[in-house]
């Protein structure tokens, strides 16, 4: 809607001021279905925090490992190997996997995924 208005806008001032053009509708600031520094600063959509506390006997039991190689796996693995990798933005490991399945079962539009991708995973023993 948002670009359909602006397009019947730039009609009406095109109209009014002949010697004016413009290229696109889009400046490419909209960032509907793509990655975008201005998504991580201002935010879009929903914003969601999660805590899961394991008990070292799950970690053990489950896992197949202890709290403290698991710490130093978030370290090494999500944190480095994000940034190292140029992506300042993020540290996760693959939010968007969980959140496609979440659109789609509720019908959602599933390219809008790429801003779902975007979060941390931070680990730490409690």
């Amino acid at each position: 809607m948002a670009t359909l208005a602006a397009d019947r806008l730039l009609e009406w001032i095109l109209v009014r001021f002949n010697t004016l053009k413009y290229v696109s509708i889009s400046g490419n600031y909209c960032s509907d279905k793509k990655t975008s520094a201005v998504n991580g600063i201002l935010g879009r959509g929903k914003y969601v925090i999660a805590e899961l506390l394991l008990p070292a006997k799950c970690v053990k039991k489950l896992l197949k490992t202890t709290p403290e190689k698991l710490i130093q796996l978030n370290i090494k693995k999500i944190s480095s190997e994000n940034i190292i990798s140029g992506v300042f933005a993020t540290a996760n490991a693959h939010f968007a996997n969980m959140l496609l399945g979440f659109y789609l079962a509720t019908g959602q539009d599933g390219a809008n995924i790429i801003e779902g991708s975007q979060g941390l995973v931070y680990a730490e023993n409690a």
